[in-house]
């Protein structure tokens, strides 16, 4: 498999092999088929981030636009972006996370706050602040009542009230 471009994350599913791009884009290779690429979405930004749902239906993208993108990988399409007016992508190596229910959606900001957006209503339910640099990854643990997150500087919070 050949992209052409530097690929920053990858998911599976199956014999599927999902790339996100810096050239903006996000591709499907299916490995039974060898080097042959099944299909592309193209976006606004650098795509730095994909986390598949525990349905495998859904994905969602982070991107240097900066926004996150939810796409339905039935229909190949994207069927909800979230943004906020102070969100940041703040790296090229931002990740986002879906909670274990997938009804949120959250990614760390530039100024150091995390941002968590209700999938079902596509708006920002939370600003979480105690990062002063921003946060590259956060991690829901299972239950989805704790979320840990980490910043360009080393420091790592574990929200357990939010």
């Amino acid at each position: 498999m050949f992209a052409g471009s530097s690929c920053n994350t990858l998911v599976t599913i199956g014999s599927l092999v999902i790339s996100g791009h810096f050239d903006k884009k996000i591709r499907f290779w299916d490995k039974r088929a060898g080097d042959a690429q099944s299909n592309e979405i193209t976006l606004q930004g650098k795509v730095t981030s994909l986390c598949l749902a525990g349905d495998r239906n859904t994905l969602l993208c982070c991107t240097r636009e900066p926004s996150l993108k939810m796409i339905d990988l039935r229909k190949n399409q994207v069927v909800s972006t979230f943004t906020a007016p102070s969100f940041n992508v703040g790296a090229d190596y931002v990740k986002c996370i879906l909670s274990p229910d997938a009804e949120y959606a959250c990614c760390g900001g530039s100024d150091g706050s995390v941002y968590i957006w209700n999938v079902n209503k596509n708006k920002v339910e939370k600003v979480l602040k105690e990062h002063d640099h921003t946060v590259t990854a956060c991690s829901w643990h299972p239950d989805g009542n704790m979320l840990l997150t980490c910043d360009t500087k080393k420091k790592v919070v574990l929200w357990s009230a939010f």
